[in-house]
């Protein structure tokens, strides 16, 4: 993310789909997620990084990022009048907007992980 905000001009627009990472730590349980979790597993890429949507926000404006929206798959797909039967709610969409550029700071330990 750090690397995006590098590259990205002032109010840059951000969408980024994520997996709530109470489906991967196992802390937080989603209606019909085992047929998705089932699915991205057989196919070789399991699910293995998430955010707390709670902390989100904070994530991103530590880049530089201000988040303007977050949603479930079921809120997006109900704002837009669309069915969200059988649909996870542990897949989101964010959409933020680049508001500074961050200096280049060391990695945190949080990064120096996900690499």
């Amino acid at each position: 993310m750090r690397w995006t905000s590098s590259i990205a001009g002032p109010n840059s627009q951000l969408v980024m789909t994520y997996v709530h990472r109470g489906l991967i730590d196992g802390t937080q349980q989603f209606r019909h997620a085992d047929a998705w979790v089932r699915s991205v597993q057989q196919a070789g890429e399991p699910f293995v990084f998430g955010f707390e949507p709670a902390d989100l926000a904070r994530y991103l404006a530590d880049r530089g990022w201000e988040l303007l929206d977050d949603l479930s798959t079921p809120e997006a797909l109900a704002r837009y009048g669309l069915s969200a039967a059988r649909v996870p709610s542990f897949y989101r969409i964010a959409h933020a907007t680049l508001t500074t550029v961050p200096t280049p700071a060391p990695p945190s330990p949080a990064d120096v992980r996900r690499q």
